[in-house]
């Protein structure tokens, strides 16, 4: 859900009036014929349409882009207590300000309801869950961080004791946001990424180093490598001298492992590797064999 904050408006210091009240902490308002939903702790309490209200700090704007994307975030203000929308939109600032990224803006609407719903499951006794664990903490460690501080952020506020992997179900969203909440495509990443591994480890009959910087950097090239695999798109460049020179000296080993891998993406995705990116992986798996 295409949810965002406001841009280039000035809400400072201006009057605004009420077109809609949707409960004590959230209020419609028009501007320049957009409608605006302001979140904000009693921004709609005692009062009633056509009044007027001026901007504070912790009020927080979100513009909608059609009336579907309205009414299902409507209903999650109606559906999920207000002091967890905030927690999550105070998680979600967290995670920008730690990853220096921004999010697809869904991301308040499928993580508050997260968040409520394994807070809600604890207190009944039901623990929680979490969504491909290990491979989060392999492979997306960044984002396991923000979500262990989340999960502490989350078990203050509620006083429970989520258990640590519940960090990784945090962190899968902070991922999937990244990629419009697609979350067929985030976990096939997530899967790529082991079986590419795998196939390494298995023609060379080693374990990588997972503690060391060349695995470090290879698993981040296989995160935008197979973000462009997903999306069909080829990183095709002109690498021809470059080719050549490497592949005077390369290992057969490698050059099987790069066959190997290949024949994976072309099975699984129908994706041919373009000159460019063998070179690319060749770097890689050569630095940390």
């Amino acid at each position: 859900l295409p949810i965002y904050k406001c841009r280039g408006l000035d809400m400072k210091n201006k009057y605004y009036r009420i077109n809609k009240i949707l409960n004590n902490n959230a209020i419609e308002i028009l501007e320049n014929g957009t409608e605006i939903i302001i979140i904000g702790n009693g921004v709609g309490f005692n009062h009633k349409v056509n009044d007027y209200i001026t901007m504070k700090e912790n009020y927080k704007l979100y513009t909608l882009q059609n009336n579907l994307l309205k009414i299902q975030f409507k209903a999650l203000l109606n559906e999920i207590p207000f002091k967890c929308i905030e927690l999550t939109q105070e998680i979600i600032d967290m995670a920008k300000t730690d990853l220096n990224r921004n999010f697809n803006q869904g991301l308040l609407v499928s993580l508050s309801d997260h968040i409520n719903f394994v807070s809600k499951n604890y207190l009944k006794g039901y623990g929680s869950y979490s969504l491909v664990s290990e491979e989060i903490k392999r492979f997306y460690h960044e984002e396991y961080e923000v979500g262990l501080k989340a999960l502490d952020l989350i078990n203050r506020y509620y006083q429970i004791n989520l258990n640590k992997k519940e960090a990784s179900a945090i962190a899968f969203h902070l991922i999937n946001a990244e990629f419009n909440n697609n979350v067929s495509k985030t976990t096939s990443i997530l899967k790529s990424i082991d079986d590419i591994l795998n196939i390494i480890e298995a023609n060379f009959g080693l374990e990588l180093p997972e503690d060391s910087l060349y695995y470090s950097r290879l698993v981040i090239h296989l995160k935008f490598f197979m973000q462009r695999v997903i999306k069909g798109e080829s990183d095709d460049e002109n690498f021809e001298k470059l080719i050549i020179s490497a592949k005077s000296d390369i290992n057969k080993k490698i050059g099987i492992t790069l066959d190997s891998i290949e024949r994976y993406l072309n099975e699984e995705f129908d994706y041919v590797l373009s000159e460019a990116e063998r070179f690319y992986l060749l770097v890689h798996i050569s630095r940390i064999i």
